[in-house]
């Protein structure tokens, strides 16, 4: 489909066309897809003035803004259905 692999590593990785990136990781043993509600990552750039937004907005924050160990500033949000959305940055 024309997209750039980024990284494959112990069961994880992703692909990024222009400003679209996709990550996938591969389900862990007895997964059972109707029981998990899904989750999507979307990059962003000025992470820090979303996160503000959307906390101002009062969204169900599950993982807090932070640095992480694999190069990202990101946090998690949960949506009304349970649907997890996490945005990142790289740092």
């Amino acid at each position: 489909l024309g997209f750039h692999l980024d990284f494959v590593d112990d069961g994880h990785g992703s692909v990024t066309k222009c400003n679209v990136g996709i990550q996938f990781t591969k389900a862990p043993e007895g997964y059972e897809p109707d029981n998990h509600p899904g989750w999507i990552y979307i990059f962003v750039e000025n992470i820090d003035a979303l996160n503000a937004k959307h906390v101002a907005n009062g969204a169900e924050v599950i993982q807090p803004l932070g640095d992480r160990d694999h190069g990202m500033r990101e946090y998690e949000i949960r949506d009304c259905d349970g649907h997890r959305i996490r945005f990142g940055q790289y740092l």
